[in-house]
């Protein structure tokens, strides 16, 4: 009796999958927020911002202390100033 060897080529590769994988939650993971002052400071000081975020260049920064800008800040998508 011979045993059948042959591979089920209609899987595809787990390297395939994988990289679908990852790619995809890169998608979700490069989604721009919005992220507010939590006291006033530097621009580039993480304690400035709400949950120690720093705003990237695509999100949008919500001003609500007086925050220093300085020199080489990112800038963001939208500044939004209030009070």
């Amino acid at each position: 009796m011979a045993t059948d060897t042959a591979t089920d080529d209609s899987r595809p590769p787990i390297t395939a999958v994988l990289l679908a994988f990852l790619l995809a939650f890169a998608g979700f993971a490069a989604q721009a927020q919005v992220i507010e002052s939590d006291e006033s400071g530097n621009w580039s000081a993480s304690s400035t911002w709400a949950g120690d975020v720093v705003p990237g260049p695509s999100d949008t920064a919500l001003l609500r202390h007086s925050v220093g800008l300085g020199s080489g800040f990112p800038p963001a998508t939208s500044l939004n100033l209030i009070g």
